[in-house]
Parts: structure tokens; C-alpha cells; sequence
């Protein structure tokens, strides 16, 4: 699962909401947690992103899963991009 990305910015209270969702089910160490106004492309990803935060990305797939989620439609998402879930 190190394909998965969660967007997010710092501060942001529904981010940790999301953390702790994925730390539940127990994949937040294998998940890249990135700050989407400290990237390079911070413009082009607040523009595609910003108001929908935090947002899960399979970066093979190019599949968002976007806030509200709980572990239920998490991983119902993951099974849709991971066979092995």
C-alpha cells in the first residue's frame, strides 16, 4: 500500500480526523502523508484539492477518495485498487 497518498494541510482538524481513521484499520504507517500547500505544485493541487481535504490518492489508479470516510468506505475503496484486501 506505499502507492497510497493522503492530501491534507497542516492544522487541518478533518486530517487528523482522517489519520485516525487509517491508523484504526491499520495502514497509516504504509500511507505518505503530504501537505498539499508545502508541495512544489502546491498551486495546481490546492486549485484540485483544497476545499475537498483531506483526500486519500492511489497514485497507480489516479483514484481519490475524498473526506467524509470512515474505515468502512475505506476499505471499500482499497478493494477496488488492491485484490488482496
Amino acid at each position: 500500500m506505499s502507492d497510497l497518498i493522503l492530501y491534507g494541510t497542516e492544522g487541518c482538524h478533518l486530517c487528523d480526523d482522517a489519520q485516525q481513521v487509517l491508523n484504526r484499520l491499520g495502514i497509516l504507517e504504509q500511507v505518505s502523508l503530504l501537505d498539499i500547500a508545502l508541495q512544489d505544485n502546491s498551486e495546481d493541487l490546492i486549485a484540485q484539492y483544497g476545499e475537498k481535504i483531506p483526500v486519500l490518492l492511489d497514485t497507480p489508479s489516479q483514484q481519490t477518495l475524498c473526506w467524509p470516510f470512515d474505515e468502512a468506505s475505506v476499505l471499500n475503496w482499497l478493494k477496488l485498487h488492491y485484490e488482496f484486501i
